[in-house]
């Protein structure tokens, strides 16, 4: 049974061809993830910010069935912008509805 004993320089070559084999794997997905996050609407990013939109006007007391209409308003590249429009968006909607409940109400003396 006789080993085969490997020299140091042969040993460092087989690791750089490891390590070459591998890092063209790495840079190969990578330029996938690239270029699927680069698709527009159809990124990673893209689709975080719609549920991030969602989620945050849901917070805000939008109904259900609203939430997909108001979305299309909402033009945030990043999540604190998208909050801060969520945040305005629902000041104005509070806003109208103060205004339609004191239309509705009695008011006895005209005003």
């Amino acid at each position: 049974m006789s080993e085969k004993l490997f020299t140091q320089d042969e040993v460092n070559e087989i690791i750089k061809e490891r390590l070459a084999r591998e890092k063209k794997k790495l840079d190969r997905e990578l330029e996938e993830v690239k270029s699927a996050t680069d698709t527009g609407e159809q990124g990673y990013k893209a689709k975080y910010l719609d549920a991030l939109k969602e989620v945050e006007l849901r917070k805000a007391g939008i109904p259900y069935d609203k939430v997909d209409g108001y979305m299309r308003y909402l033009k945030g590249k990043d999540a604190d912008e998208i909050k801060r429009q969520v945040a305005e968006f629902a000041s104005i909607l509070d806003e109208g509805k103060r205004e339609e409940k004191k239309s509705k109400s009695w008011n006895p003396f005209g005003n």
